[in-house]
């Protein structure tokens, strides 16, 4: 990913090192790390959380995922997922535009993302934990399906002041999904000398986070919390029409949350 994005950020760590330092676990059936791989193992959760800070969620890849996300959402009981997780991208991309052809929706968010002229969404607005804890607890890890009726909301109370009202799917809320990201859950080896050098060392398995401060806090504390955001997207010829502030629609959306139950 690092290489096709054409970014260093994954590419900065020991790959070599790391897997060196790779041993049996406790349990004789998983993988963990020897010492000597504590500080590879520290780079590349450092080299993810760069990535997906400066790559997976930047903004415009957002909102690629966040109008490929409505246009499934509005396929899905006509999807044949079973039949398309062979396809490469192209193809996948091809049948995504021919199975939304008759869904005036769908059609036209496929073809803004697929077409000869691509048209994202505009970002409109963007939350983070620290800035807008109020807006992240109200918003972040909702279904899915809650998401679409809050953008519907959203863009209703947004056309208060516009000639012509928003429809609903000119406006798309990204929010961190229900389920956490997968951390960084592998164990490493500690020898333990004993007081009798005689008898050698014994190995003490322990999670990595509980001895790496570093992993405790990009790939546990902070990750979910603080790399993944909340982000307005609005169509991008609609976005110029849009007299709010930033303010006016941080209200407008904890008001159209407050009114979801």
């Amino acid at each position: 990913d690092s290489l096709h994005a054409g970014v260093p950020y994954g590419r900065n760590f020991d790959v070599n090192r790391l897997l060196s330092c790779l041993c049996v676990g406790q349990d004789r059936r998983s993988l963990a790390i020897t010492e000597k791989g504590k500080t590879a193992a520290e780079m590349m959760v450092f080299a993810r959380y760069v990535m997906f800070s400066e790559v997976y969620w930047h903004h415009t890849v957002r909102s690629a995922t966040a109008m490929l996300q409505r246009t499934v959402f509005y396929l899905r009981d006509t999807l044949p997922y079973q039949q398309w997780v062979g396809f490469t991208e192209s193809e996948f991309a091809n049948r995504l535009v021919q199975s939304a052809a008759d869904h005036p929706v769908a059609g036209h968010l496929a073809e803004s993302l697929f077409g000869h002229q691509r048209g994202l969404y505009k970002r409109l607005a963007q939350y983070t934990l620290s800035d807008s804890p109020d807006v992240f607890s109200a918003v972040a890890r909702r279904p899915y399906a809650e998401l679409v009726e809050l953008s519907g909301r959203l863009a209703e109370r947004l056309s208060h002041r516009l000639s012509r009202p928003l429809l609903p799917d000119e406006i798309l809320i990204d929010a961190p999904p229900v389920k956490l990201e997968v951390q960084f859950k592998i164990d490493i080896r500690q020898n333990i000398k004993q007081r009798n050098q005689a008898v050698g060392a014994t190995a003490r398995f322990e999670q990595l986070s509980n001895v790496s401060p570093v992993v405790r806090a990009l790939a546990t504390d902070q990750f979910d919390n603080f790399v993944k955001r909340i982000r307005i997207f609005i169509a991008p010829e609609r976005a110029a029409e849009l007299p709010h502030s930033t303010d006016d629609v941080t209200r407008e959306l904890l008001s159209v949350t407050g009114d979801l139950v």
